[in-house]
């Protein structure tokens, strides 16, 4: 746990160095039509984790009850890998975000990324809690 925890501030220290000084022009900026931009793929990242926050207060407040699937899957971890090795940055095949998780064609904040840092935190503290 504790491992898990100092990756998410990691990762909420590295994206307010590496992004936190961009322009709005910058975070709107896309390489091709096709592609997202760098405020796109944050707010991606915020609307796909903040789809666990109910399950992490669920557990949280201690009403979580697995399911017979939940803990004896078969396809767990055949599907977690196939996710795992579509998100990887060596992916042949994509696999396309969940129209709930799909981050919006235009209107990005131009503060997502204090957005995502904020976000991460917020998941930081859920994880701390369980």
């Amino acid at each position: 746990m504790r491992q898990l925890i100092s990756e998410l501030e990691e990762i909420a220290d590295k994206t307010r160095n590496a992004f936190g000084d961009l322009s709005p022009s910058q975070i709107y900026w896309k390489p091709s039509a096709e592609s997202w931009s760098v405020g796109q793929c944050f707010e991606h990242l915020i609307k796909i984790n903040s789809e666990f926050f109910p399950e992490i207060e669920s557990i949280i407040k201690g009403e979580k009850k697995q399911k017979f699937w939940e803990n004896y899957s078969p396809f767990s971890g055949f599907f977690g890998n196939l996710l795992f090795r579509s998100v990887s940055p060596e992916a042949k095949r994509k696999l396309k975000a969940p129209k709930v998780a799909s981050p919006a064609a235009s209107n990005i904040s131009p503060t997502i990324i204090a957005d995502f840092v904020k976000h991460q935190a917020e998941l930081t503290d859920k994880i701390r809690r369980t």
